[in-house]
């Protein structure tokens, strides 16, 4: 199946190419987490959205609704990952948000065989009843719960429920319900840090003028006039 990678800003589907999330909150938590992991992590990783891992157990493709994969693993652009015929690495790890329809030993058989590939999964199951965030990593032989803790491999990201709603928080404090939350609040963080350095210029020209006028010449390069 074909890759949905994700930019800088948001993912761009392709209703013709990828599998269709069985609901809106599936397909919230899945780009919620995988923008937001591309925030946090940057050029550190490569994300994907359903596309085909073909591993070297022989046992045939499979498609995580994410999956992270370390820089370099794969060229731009991928159809899919076949690790299979370029030896490359396992993913650092995958996101699986099951449907309604999964049972839990359907899952948990799904889960096994990409730990057993090399994967850290994170389950995230976000219907009612029964939410839940849950960790598959080394030496665990059972999904552990993981809701509120750090994901170290997703850059130390946490997801938690709140009156039922997924709600994902990064390292650097941003914390939101979907992509589009976060989203804006990157920008905004951007548009203020991009008004601060302004003003921090504005400051230390002036503390050039008035050095100046004084007859003392600064050790070091004043900055260049804007506009």
């Amino acid at each position: 199946m074909p890759a949905l990678q994700f930019d800088e800003d948001q993912p761009v589907l392709d209703p013709d190419t990828l599998k269709v999330p069985e609901s809106a909150a599936h397909r919230q938590a899945i780009d919620l987490v995988g923008l937001a992991v591309t925030h946090t992590l940057g050029s550190q990783v490569q994300v994907f959205r359903d596309m085909n891992w073909y591993p070297t157990d022989g046992g045939g493709p499979v498609a995580p609704d994410l999956m992270v994969l370390p820089a370099g693993a794969i060229e731009p652009s991928p159809t899919s990952y076949r690790q299979d015929q370029t030896g490359g690495p396992p993913p650092l790890a995958v996101v699986e948000v099951p449907s309604a329809s999964d049972t839990y030993v359907s899952l948990r058989t799904k889960a096994l065989r990409l730990h057993q590939l090399g994967a850290v999964v994170y389950l995230v199951i976000v219907q009612s009843p029964g939410q839940a965030v849950l960790r598959l990593g080394p030496g665990d032989r059972e999904p552990q719960p993981w809701a509120g803790q750090p994901m170290e491999e997703l850059g130390d990201i946490r997801l938690s429920f709140e009156v039922g709603d997924l709600v994902l928080e990064t390292p650097g404090g941003l914390r939101g319900t979907s992509d589009a939350d976060l989203l804006d609040q990157v920008r905004r963080r951007a548009l203020e840090a991009e008004g601060r350095a302004e003003a921090a210029e504005e400051r230390l020209a002036a503390l050039v003028r008035q050095m100046e006028a004084a007859g003392i010449t600064p050790e070091f390069d004043p900055p260049a006039a804007s506009g």
